[in-house]
């Protein structure tokens, strides 16, 4: 049993092959023909849209009509936004947004590495930075290596404050990490802002003992859309409308084609089918497509 999104209407589809091809919910953009008390699918088009478009195809349909379902003539009258909605949503699966990355605070995702060179011992280094990894009292440092001597070789402070400006009910939050390795201060953040905001906390307490001599900062995400597009291959598998017990319509024909659930059918008059036939076997010869037999 099969519906359509837009009618409410149900029928049973006699279609052995698209039940071994699709899924339970999932939609297809077809036109279902009833005659002599059986439903066969006709002019499926190639892209199965998955059951989460569901609710936006809802949407559409209450933006037509507004809290009522479509009735079969209003599918003519609406043949062309019907129609545009699939090509937005084909299109939306085809060429997914890229996901925006942003930290705790919400920035924007951009991992940035900040390199001075000090000119004072680790030890100094951080005696002047321990306020930025100093929260109610405790001082959050780690990774300490001493020399034989007792020296401080290395040391990792955690850059941290109370509190967090998108997330009010977390206790602190972790801004990013510095360590010192002999001479040399690496502090690594996640955001331009960050960034920043380190450099001048940084210029004020060590002064004129520090040369920032490089930074590199890096977006996650840039020229990753093929990636992105990769991962939703799942959810836009094509299917073979040649699998289908009927003859495959061009997805161009005037648009008789509907919205349905897995399929979902409308009925419609047996003097049709011989006129979409007829279309059908003259836009398979302009295009030079072959015709499949019903199974």
């Amino acid at each position: 049993m099969h519906g359509d999104i837009l009618t409410g209407r149900r029928f049973h589809v006699l279609e052995q092959s698209a039940s071994r091809t699709l899924r339970v919910g999932d939609v297809l953009f077809t036109q279902v023909v009833t005659a002599d008390g059986g439903s066969i699918m006709i002019g499926a088009c190639p892209w199965v849209i998955p059951a989460s478009w569901h609710i936006p195809i809802i949407d559409t349909r209450e933006r037509l009509r507004p809290k009522r379902l479509l009735t079969r003539e209003e599918l003519l009258d609406y043949d062309l936004e019907i129609r545009q909605a699939y090509h937005e949503i084909v299109d939306a699966l085809l060429h997914p947004a890229l996901p925006v990355l942003q930290n705790t605070d919400g920035d924007p995702l951009e991992l940035t590495t900040l390199i001075y060179e000090l000119g004072v011992t680790a030890s100094e280094a951080v005696e002047r930075l321990m306020p930025l990894a100093t929260l109610r009292g405790d001082v959050h440092l780690a990774d300490e290596v001493h020399d034989a001597d007792g020296a401080l070789l290395t040391s990792t402070l955690t850059w941290i404050k109370a509190g967090n400006r998108k997330h009010k009910d977390w206790d602190n939050t972790t801004l990013g990490t510095l360590r010192l390795d002999g001479s040399r201060l690496v502090v690594q953040v996640n955001s331009a802002r960050r960034r920043r905001r380190i450099e001048k906390a940084t210029a004020k307490c060590l002064g004129s003992v520090s040369d920032a001599g490089r930074h590199d900062g890096h977006r996650p995400g840039r020229g990753s859309r093929e990636a992105a597009r990769a991962a939703f291959s799942c959810a836009t598998r094509p299917h073979d409308p040649s699998r289908f017990a009927t003859i495959a319509r061009s997805p161009c024909d005037r648009g008789r084609a509907r919205t349905q659930a897995l399929g979902g059918p409308r009925s419609t008059d047996t003097s049709l089918i011989a006129q979409d036939v007829r279309t059908t076997l003259e836009l398979q010869r302009d295009c030079g497509a072959s015709t499949s037999a019903a199974e």
